[in-house]
């Protein structure tokens, strides 16, 4: 005989964090109480393991339900950590009266249709949480800052079509305003017309990174490595170390972040770094 589950949490101010424990983005604080609650809210405990198949599928298939949705002109926030608040580093002795005033704020913060959807929608709100974060390992080493960009004189050989400098120039300005599905769509059609032109290639795979197109823009990013310009090779395989990151790749990551250093220039102190992290995250 199935038990019967109240039809509503007993704790919603606890049981709102929810999506930040099946996400892993609770500390050590914040996933006791939680686990607490559990113990005692048979409704929680019910909607975690309703929601499991579904997080597995949707996890299975993150990339297409966020090209489809980008399509759609639906957008999330790029990087969930900023939508968390910093939280201090608590005294054991008032770690209790500090969660109790952190619980208050997410419960605030969290009221908010763009970021919370209260448990009875269970299909919605896990797709949200797993757009924005979901279960990669390696996610919170990865870089989401965008590839600086400078307008500049065309300097080569043979300059690129009047119509492909247009797409060039439409997509950056969507790249500079942060809109990077836009910006990719735009880039795509400027590498179809002047397929020679490495930065077009550059900005394409990073504007698919930012976007979360991790894997349609590692093809981009391998091209614009092969540029004869040592500065754009440079971003290239920075953003490439990011990209097989994100798919779970780190031995591909770990050959470019070794020829960044190798080869030394812009990136070389962040290569270094995330080498390092890596590493001990392998120990």
């Amino acid at each position: 005989m199935e038990p019967i589950v109240p039809p509503q949490c007993t704790d919603e101010a606890v049981g709102r964090l929810l999506l930040l424990y099946e996400f892993d983005r609770l500390d050590e604080a914040g996933r006791c109480r939680f686990e607490e609650h559990l113990m005692v809210c048979p409704f929680c405990l019910e909607e975690l393991r309703k929601a499991e198949p579904l997080m597995a599928r949707m996890r299975t298939h993150r990339e297409a339900i966020l090209a489809e949705l980008e399509r759609r002109g639906v957008r999330f926030p790029a990087d969930s950590p900023a939508e968390l608040p910093q939280e201090p580093e608590l005294e054991p002795g008032n770690r209790r009266k500090d969660l109790r005033a952190r619980l208050r704020a997410w419960w605030e913060r969290f009221n908010r249709p763009a970021v919370w959807i209260p448990a009875a929608s269970t299909a919605a709100f896990i797709l949200l949480l797993v757009l924005v974060t979901g279960r990669n390992p390696y996610r919170p080493y990865l870089d989401f800052s965008p590839a600086s960009y400078t307008p500049s004189t065309y300097r080569g050989t043979v300059e690129p079509p009047a119509e492909a400098r247009e797409a060039f120039e439409t997509g950056m300005e969507a790249y500079l305003q942060g809109r990077y599905g836009e910006a990719a769509g735009h880039l795509e059609r400027a590498v179809d017309l002047a397929p020679a032109e490495d930065r077009y290639w550059l900005y394409l795979g990073v504007s698919r990174y930012l976007n979360h197109q991790y894997r349609d823009a590692v093809p981009a990013l391998l091209r614009a490595q092969e540029a004869v310009n040592k500065p754009l090779q440079i971003t290239s395989r920075w953003y490439l170390a990011q990209a097989w990151l994100a798919l779970e790749e780190p031995d591909q990551a770990r050959l470019l972040l070794d020829d960044i250093i190798r080869r030394g220039g812009e990136y070389t102190s962040q290569a270094e770094a995330l080498r390092t992290r890596l590493q001990a995250a392998d120990r």
